[in-house]
């Protein structure tokens, strides 16, 4: 992937996380993104995510470690992401199905919080 896959690719995360994460942190996302800070961009998002618990797919899973890896970047932060089965998801971004399981990755989110604060 080259860097202008990259910033393609990485320019659509805000968008398309934006009803699942707070404003605050959405805005800082863009600020990234305007700032062409596309490694700091993907990495804050994946951190923020499985911080607050906020669900993902496999495919948005998959697309966050690729972007990571083409950077060269930290991708420790996707191990702890809450990810649900590839479902159809409404305007909000809740499964429209009823099946909500979710798997995590095998590190507790307290030891990753903590582990971020440390680190």
């Amino acid at each position: 992937m080259d860097e202008h896959e990259i910033a393609r690719r990485a320019s659509k995360l805000p968008g398309q996380f934006a009803t699942r994460l707070d404003q605050k942190k959405l805005e800082g996302l863009r600020a990234k993104k305007g700032g062409g800070e596309y490694g700091e961009l993907t990495i804050e998002l994946a951190a923020t995510l499985a911080a607050s618990c906020v669900s993902v797919s496999a495919s948005e899973r998959d697309e966050l470690q690729a972007l990571l890896d083409a950077m060269g970047v930290p991708t420790e932060p996707i191990q702890h992401l809450l990810v649900r089965p590839d479902v159809p998801l409404n305007r909000e971004g809740e499964s429209m199905t009823r099946d909500s399981s979710l798997t995590r990755g095998d590190a507790d989110r307290s030891d990753f919080e903590l582990n971020r604060k440390r680190g």
